[in-house]
Formats: C-alpha cells, structure tokens, sequence
C-alpha cells in the first residue's frame, strides 16, 4: 500500500469533481472515483476510510453510504489527531539508500 500520497487540486478542479458526483447521469464507477480523488486531496487515506466507516456499516442505498462517509469526515475533522514523527534522519536516510540499491539491482544499472 502507497503511503505518503497527496493529491493537489486547483478550485475549478474541484467544482468539476464535485459536479460529477453530484450528477445522477454520471456512471458510478466515475463518482466514485471522484470522490475518492476528492477524500485524498482533503488528507483521508481510502484506506482508513474503509476500514473504520464502510466495513463496520450496513447501507441499504448509496446515499446511506455518502451520509456516513460524511459523518466519519465531520467527527474526524472536528477530533484530529496530529501526526507524530517516529523515524530519525538518519534511518530515513538509511532506507532510501537501501532503496536504491534495490532499484538499481532490479532495472540492471550500476
């Protein structure tokens, strides 16, 4: 899973994804999309979204499902927990160096 993924979108960038969405004639698997799109450039992983609202909930229609994907965003907003640092300079350092030499291992370069 990709970790560190942010998404940066322009006001009218926005006004689109959210037209879409809201459109009923727009195909699902694009609404969705979108909105998936707009969760990630707002800061919330997929991820903790699935995990901690969509598999605990049962819908019965899709607009059950946006109204506690909303309702999971408002009490996350309102109660955020700030990111705390673990890892030194040095390790990061270290495994980005470790990277590399993965990389260049498996394309075949020196």
């Amino acid at each position: 899973m990709r970790t560190g993924v942010t998404v940066q979108l322009s006001p009218e960038d926005r006004v689109r994804l959210n037209k879409l969405v809201a459109d009923r004639n727009t195909p699902k698997k694009h609404a969705w999309r979108a909105e998936i799109v707009l969760l990630t450039a707002d800061g919330v992983g997929t991820m903790e979204i699935t995990r901690k609202r969509i598999r605990r909930g049962v819908f019965k229609s899709v607009t059950d499902l946006e109204v506690a994907i909303y309702q999971y965003l408002a009490e996350h907003n309102d109660h955020p927990k700030p990111f705390i640092w673990t890892a030194t300079t040095k390790d990061i350092l270290e495994r980005v160096a470790r990277a590399r030499v993965a990389l260049k291992a498996a394309i075949g370069t020196k």
